[in-house]
């Protein structure tokens, strides 16, 4: 049995709707409908509008359902801490596990974006080898024809059928 069962028998021990459960606490209608657990944040609230809920037995279903009038206090027994030492390594192993998967991730953002620089630098380089032409061209265009030094250029560069 989980923590939501508990919460609908003490619903109904304690004789009041789930409408005035949900209004007392400040959860949202329809919480205890979702599954068998809450979050520490809701228990919390819990606990905070109905002090007489035995904490240890919500969460545990150990002990009685009711602190006894006698005692405002729950007294944790040495197995109750061992509850509460799991539930908070079960957190942090959670949080742990998070913080790895967004290292992760932020670490192949910064591969991409290491690589998108890389692109734009090199478009940035073909734009200014295009933008700039060399003097033998420049002649080339000019009169029409290329003399020596514009052959001489063609043929470093690698162009093809200059005469």
């Amino acid at each position: 049995m989980g923590v939501v069962q508990r919460l609908n028998q003490f619903i109904e021990k304690k004789g009041i709707s789930k409408y005035k459960f949900y209004q007392k606490t400040g959860l949202s209608n329809g919480a205890l409908d979702k599954g068998e657990n809450l979050g520490s944040d809701k228990c919390e609230k819990i606990y905070y509008a109905f002090p007489d809920i035995n904490i240890v037995w919500l969460l545990t279903g150990r002990g009685e359902m009711l602190i006894n009038e006698k005692s405002d206090v729950v007294t944790p027994q040495p197995a109750d801490k061992s509850v509460e030492a799991v539930v908070y390594y079960n957190m942090y192993k959670e949080k742990e596990a998070k913080v790895e998967a967004q290292a992760e991730l932020i670490g192949e953002l910064k591969q991409t974006i290491r690589q998108l620089e890389e692109q734009v630098l090199g478009l940035q380089n073909i734009r200014s080898d295009t933008a700039q032409p060399s003097a033998g061209s420049a002649r080339t265009r000019k009169s029409g024809v290329a003399g020596s030094e514009g052959v001489q250029f063609a043929e470093q560069s690698g162009f093809v059928g200059v005469k």
